[in-house]
């Protein structure tokens, strides 16, 4: 079978939108996944695959009988919450707020323990940080629409709350310890940079996005640049072909260089906070990564058809998140149409290395924009013709800036006084990406909207 991966990853997700569709239950669509199994022709197999892709998202949707919300049932009172911050605290405006995964709680008299999340908001800007175990008083309601996706249980109004000591896991203390580096390195950037410069630098290089500018980040979203501004997976190519290019320079191995920007590639997540973008993005680098690790020539289907079953096995729902779709549909697009406009226009016969390099970087934007043009104008009510172009231009001055800011942080920590160099670089491409979106967004028919 030719790409089975590839095959495998497409049938699995047909199963997962037939049961967003059925709404079967779990026992019976595990024992026709098992019943198929028993059987070794190819269909059976598929036939096992795709029952099985159903019962993982039915698996998902059971209802937990720990779950805050169930055991509530929001009934009117104040609550008494015990369990641990397990999100970055976003402080604005004199308020915090943060997800609080629930261990026990107490109500009219009754105190259980619980499992589930809390969207929480408590008027106090400082003092609470990822992985503080707390005591929580106040009110819960249902989640507000866009929490509601499974992944919050209640909204919760906090009153008082007081730290407590619970016993922490060693993954807490991991991620305690990276988001402690991504507050460090976000302080050494704002030493040096201040305004939109700062803002840009740490959107593309931390995933921070409170200190850009709204209508700056509009006018990305005008031209279809915006992804840049989104740790994902360009960030990750960023950060990997950084570390390759290092450790070569240095003379390492190619295998080790590869496995040591996997193990970057990794430390890199958690320091951004392991939100699901970049978690998506670092689970297909690694795929590919430990691909060129064990293979000469990788085929990037049976890669992405792994990834793909990595991320939809642990949560069937990213199928259907608008994220998860362009990813996987610019990467496939540019697998699929790229070389095929590539061998039609003849490009290895182009003897002008810049021409060439130009062109394969045109079809390369062009094969991405093709694959999820379709997406953004369903989901979004947009169109943007200029997003070729702009993306010729402006993801290599992405790169630039996100080479600088990692340098200004590393040199910040290493060799102070040489900072304020790296400072002024990023400072200067930063001012170019602007001044060109700028441009771009002038220009007659850039973008359409409608709805």
């Amino acid at each position: 079978m030719k790409r089975p991966l590839f095959i495998f990853a497409f049938i699995f997700s047909l199963g997962i939108a037939a049961q967003e569709a059925l709404k079967i239950n779990f026992i019976p669509l595990v024992l026709l996944s098992g019943f198929c199994l028993f059987f070794h022709r190819k269909i059976f197999i598929f036939g096992a695959l795709f029952f099985l892709g159903m019962a993982v998202s039915a698996w998902r949707h059971q209802p937990d009988n720990c779950d805050i919300a169930r055991l509530i049932n929001f009934q009117p009172g104040e609550y008494l919450v015990k369990g641990f911050v397990c999100s970055p605290p976003e402080n604005s405006g004199g308020k915090t707020e943060f997800i609080f995964c629930s261990r026990q709680v107490q109500y009219n008299g009754l105190h259980q323990s619980c499992c589930g999340n809390i969207f929480v908001r408590l008027s106090a800007s400082e003092g609470i940080s990822y992985g503080d175990s707390l005591i929580l008083n106040g009110s819960l309601q249902r989640p507000r629409k866009y929490f509601s996706r499974g992944k919050v249980s209640a909204d919760m109004r906090v009153k008082i709350f007081q730290p407590v000591e619970i016993k922490k896991s060693l993954f807490l203390s991991a991620r305690r310890f990276s988001f402690y580096l991504r507050e460090e390195f976000t302080r050494r950037i704002r030493r040096y940079l201040g305004g939109i410069s700062a803002g840009v630098i740490e959107a593309m290089v931390l995933g921070r996005k409170d200190n850009l500018p709204k209508h700056l980040y509009q006018a990305m979203v005008r031209t279809g640049t915006v992804h840049i501004l989104v740790v994902s997976g360009l960030n990750v190519g960023i950060v990997v072909l950084m570390v390759d290019l290092v450790l070569k320079i240095f003379r390492f191995p190619r295998k080790l260089r590869l496995a040591l920007a996997l193990l970057f590639s990794l430390f890199y997540c958690l320091v951004t906070g392991a939100s699901t973008p970049i978690v998506r993005a670092t689970v297909m680098s690694g795929v590919f990564l430990l691909s060129y690790l064990f293979q000469r020539q990788p085929d990037i289907y049976n890669s992405l058809g792994l990834s793909a079953l990595l991320i939809l096995g642990f949560d069937p729902g990213q199928l259907s998140n608008i994220g998860f779709q362009l990813s996987f549909a610019s990467v496939l697009a540019i697998a699929f149409i790229y070389p095929r406009i590539k061998v039609f226009l003849r490009m290895n016969h182009y003897r002008n290395k810049l021409l060439k390099f130009i062109s394969e970087n045109t079809l390369v934007s062009l094969s991405a924009w093709l694959g999820t043009v379709g997406f953004i104008a369903y989901y979004f009510k947009f169109f943007s013709p200029v997003t070729v172009l702009a993306n010729l231009f402006i993801v290599p001055l992405a790169s630039l800036i996100t080479f600088c800011g990692f340098s200004l942080v590393a040199v910040s920590l290493i060799f102070p006084p040489a900072a304020a160099l790296f400072a002024a670089s990023a400072k200067l491409v930063v001012f170019l990406l602007l001044a060109l979106n700028s441009i771009l967004l002038s220009l007659p028919l850039a973008s359409f909207s409608w709805g």
